[in-house]
């Protein structure tokens, strides 16, 4: 969700993120601890490695799309003990889900949702990791 709003914010692919994985989670307003970050980072592999498929009626005509949501980026390398875990600066929307992500967005109350969600920090990084 939070990749989606960036990118509809700047009409962008191109997401600027943090300079480190910790420092993404504490950008997304959760406390970073253990748990929460390696929530993200899970939520942030799997979403790197997904493709999915969607349908939509355009023009009249019912238009099938199957592609990725990120069409590429680096997550974390093998790292020295004594090292942050690295995170690209940039992450980048594939083509094929941006141009539909700009077309046929739905507005979304944040606010509510974490409302919905109460204080499970877990369920709002799963929800925002996406």
């Amino acid at each position: 969700m939070h990749l989606n709003t960036e990118a509809l914010r700047t009409s962008s692919p191109e997401i600027d993120v943090e300079g480190s994985l910790t420092a993404f989670v504490k950008a997304l307003g959760l406390a970073a601890h253990g748990r929460n970050i390696r929530t993200i980072r899970d939520q942030l592999a799997a979403l790197s490695a997904a493709t999915i498929r969607f349908s939509l009626i355009e023009n009249g005509r019912a238009v099938q799309v199957n592609t990725q949501i990120v069409s590429a980026f680096e997550l974390w390398g093998d790292k020295d003990e004594s090292q942050r875990a690295l995170w690209p600066s940039t992450v980048r929307l594939s083509n094929d889900y941006f141009a539909t992500l700009m077309r046929h967005a739905v507005p979304l109350n944040h606010t509510e949702l974490w409302r919905k969600l109460g204080d499970d920090e877990v369920k709002k990084a799963t929800y925002r990791g996406g």
